[in-house]
């Protein structure tokens, strides 16, 4: 029996399937393989970048720890990151007023900020 459609056989522009799933609008194998392992080295890459920025954290972290360690009376605390690298007056400045600004509102238990200067 005939619905109102056209079957899919009738519809030359759509993709065909195959038993592996859709082909593009293709003939060549290769560039399906060509994605696959461009997906694939670009996902091995993030991983690397990953796996460093990991490796990275826990040597600040030791190194804070020692640093804390060594010298207890010194109070520390953290900002959060710029997005860009502090390299100029204006990141320092930046810094500086996440520093003033501090406790924000939402800080619950955070480290205590570093110390004022003692007024004169």
């Amino acid at each position: 029996m005939r619905s109102g459609r056209p079957s899919p056989e009738a519809d030359s522009s759509a993709p065909a399937a195959t038993a592996h799933g859709p082909v593009s609008g293709t003939d060549d194998p290769g560039v399906d393989e060509d994605a696959d392992e461009n997906a694939d080295h670009l996902a091995s890459a993030l991983l690397r970048v990953h796996a460093e920025r990991m490796r990275q954290i826990t040597r600040e972290e030791r190194t804070r720890a020692r640093f804390t360690a060594l010298h207890p009376e010194v109070p520390v605390t953290e900002v959060a990151a710029l997005a860009e690298d502090v390299h100029d007056l204006a990141g320092l400045r930046a810094i500086g007023d996440r520093l003033a600004s501090w406790p924000p509102a939402d800080a619950g238990d955070q480290p205590t900020p570093a110390r004022s200067p003692k007024p004169s």
